[in-house]
């Protein structure tokens, strides 16, 4: 597997964690669409 390949896969990883926050965030605060859309975006 080349390096490049791992970077990618690195940050797809990393961004559903951002995705996650996203969606724990937006619950709490009156936006379930969005936590919505952030909870499938994270998986």
């Amino acid at each position: 597997m080349s390096e490049d390949v791992r970077r990618e896969a690195l940050n797809w990883y990393e961004g559903a964690f951002v995705d996650l926050e996203e969606a724990k965030d937006a619950l709490p605060r009156g936006r379930p669409d969005w936590a919505l859309f952030a909870a499938h975006q994270a998986v």
